[in-house]
């Protein structure tokens, strides 16, 4: 993402002002690793204040904010039990990631 790429560019002050924003509207909530990547996906077609309510909409009305927490427990038990299921059902598309590098 070349919008990104430049150190203490643009593309970064933008998405910064927006993780404080969401961070700030969501005392709640811990660290959500992963929310910067999908802030930044919306950064790419929407404006700043756009993607703060993009965001902040998909915290509000799935279940992805029931799985923020310090430790990340939650995510990791998530994670452990789709590998499982995914090598059970299917194990060539397990084997096949991880072939490539990709970890599921």
């Amino acid at each position: 993402m070349e919008y990104y790429s430049e150190a203490y560019g643009e593309g970064q002050k933008t998405l910064k002002r927006v993780l404080n924003s969401l961070s700030v509207y969501h005392e709640d909530l811990e660290y959500f690793n992963g929310l910067g990547f999908v802030a930044s996906i919306f950064l790419l077609y929407l404006n700043e204040e756009d993607t703060f309510w993009m965001v902040n909409y998909i915290l509000d009305n799935s279940m992805i904010s029931g799985w923020i927490n310090q430790d990340q427990t939650k995510i990791s038990l998530s994670n452990y039990i789709y590998q499982k299921l995914l090598l059970q059902h299917l194990p060539e598309v397990y084997n096949h990631l991880t072939e490539k590098g990709i970890y599921p």
